[in-house]
């Protein structure tokens, strides 16, 4: 019922629903037919701050999405700067004043130009596009080339207007937007934006890159100058000082002193032992024998005496050049006279009414030879030992010193690392170029 009622409205209206719209597009029609074709023009970057294969040094730190964000926004700030866009005018207006299809008519201001000011100002655009400087305003002579540029549209200002940049979604990628009156010229400004802006980021890039890349070799090589001078100081003292390997030094004195202080021990013990077998031997001659003996080879004794006096020494010697070769030599040929003497002393004995006991002096003979040696070498050794005590002590105070150098060397030494490292790395990264 509703329903009927509705569609006979309309029905009665019906003159009125068609007129109406008709007439809206006539007007339209008559309100537009006289407005400029145009034309948007349209390009991509690929920053390569988000695709991972185009990463080879900052994979870890561009990873992170603030770190993304920051990079696209610097990106578009770059495109955005004054410094690009004035290089887009000079190219522009260079074009449409010596070209014979230019991308715009001429503006009153450019038609007043006579040859002789048009020259004038294609001298200074292309000097300020080859140097990539901006006009200054301050000069009434380019504020003029400004306001000529400002006429044809091809201003900063006018441009900025007309350009849309933003990055696509999360996306790699950055997008380029013009739009006029002339494809050619939407095509042109775009691809030519884009161009000086990878030049521009290019220089940019390549001069921080430079910069940096100097200033870590100049800090690498005080680094390298740090570390030889703290080298050569650790190096001096040893020298100085004559500890060249405090380590082995003290491994080989605390050696020494273990050795000799057991061979000291050994000499103790074994005089004990001699004396008591001196002893016993004694006992088993009367006075009377004793005093025979003595005058028998009172002579032959002085000898053995003497030759005594002479292994003594010579074993001394021996433990002072640490048991040397030349020294053991020297100490066996005294040894082999002295066996000489005591034979020629047992063969006198034979004739004599104590042959019977013959052995036994013989062996009283020998070991007493042998406790002389070994009292003769306990001073000796007490005195090696003091002396490498002493040495020993010596090193001491210079094990602390020597670990405060050595650590100096240890810090200047990584400090010296890390400086080299980061100088690859920043190399590597100029050689590598931009990702763009």
């Amino acid at each position: 019922m509703q329903l009927s009622k509705f569609i006979k409205l309309l029905y009665k209206r019906k003159y009125v629903l068609v007129v109406v719209p008709l007439v809206a597009v006539i007007i339209t029609y008559f309100l537009v037919r006289k407005l400029p074709d145009t034309y948007r023009s349209h390009a991509r970057i690929s920053t390569g701050l988000v695709d991972q294969s185009q990463q080879i040094l900052n994979s870890e730190i561009l990873s992170q999405e603030l770190k993304i964000q920051q990079g696209f926004s610097n990106l578009i700030e770059i495109l955005r700067l004054k410094k690009t866009f004035d290089q887009l005018s000079y190219r522009l207006i260079i074009h449409d004043l010596t070209d014979k299809k230019p991308y715009r008519q001429a503006s009153k201001l450019v038609k007043q130009l006579n040859p002789s000011a048009r020259a004038h100002a294609l001298e200074v655009y292309r000097e300020k596009l080859a140097k990539r400087e901006s006009l200054s305003l301050w000069d009434d002579d380019q504020k003029g080339l400004n306001l000529v540029l400002a006429s044809m549209g091809y201003d900063e200002v006018s441009l900025q207007k007309k350009i849309i940049t933003y990055r696509v979604g999360n996306s790699d990628f950055i997008d380029v937007e013009f739009e006029s009156e002339n494809p050619f010229l939407s095509a042109y400004v775009v691809n030519t934006l884009i161009n000086e802006f990878f030049d521009y980021y290019g220089i940019y890039i390549k001069n921080n890159q430079q910069r940096t890349t100097n200033l870590l070799d100049t800090l690498m090589k005080q680094k390298y100058e740090v570390m030889s001078e703290k080298m050569k100081e650790l190096r001096d003292y040893k020298i100085k000082n004559r500890v060249l390997n405090l380590n082995e030094q003290s491994r080989i004195l605390f050696s020494q002193i273990t050795d000799f202080e057991t061979r000291l021990q050994v000499a103790k013990r074994d005089v004990a032992a001699y004396n008591a077998a001196i002893k016993g031997i004694n006992d088993k001659f009367d006075p009377k024998d004793r005093k025979y003996l003595e005058s028998v080879v009172v002579d032959i004794n002085q000898k053995i005496i003497g030759t005594r006096e002479q292994l003594k020494q010579a074993t001394a010697d021996l433990i002072k050049s640490n048991y040397g070769a030349k020294q053991k030599a020297k100490q066996d040929s005294i040894r082999k006279v002295l066996g000489d003497e005591i034979l020629e002393n047992t063969d006198r004995l034979i004739t004599s009414p104590l042959v019977t006991k013959q052995n036994l002096i013989s062996q009283l003979i020998n070991t007493e030879l042998s406790r002389d040696i070994a009292e003769g070498s306990i001073p000796v050794l007490e005195s090696e030992i003091r002396d490498l005590n002493e040495k020993f002590d010596i090193l001491v105070p210079h094990e602390a010193t020597i670990q405060n150098y050595e650590r100096g060397v240890d810090v200047a030494g990584r400090e010296y690392l890390d400086m080299q490292n980061r100088y690859n790395r920043s190399n590597l990264e100029s050689s590598v170029g931009i990702s763009l």
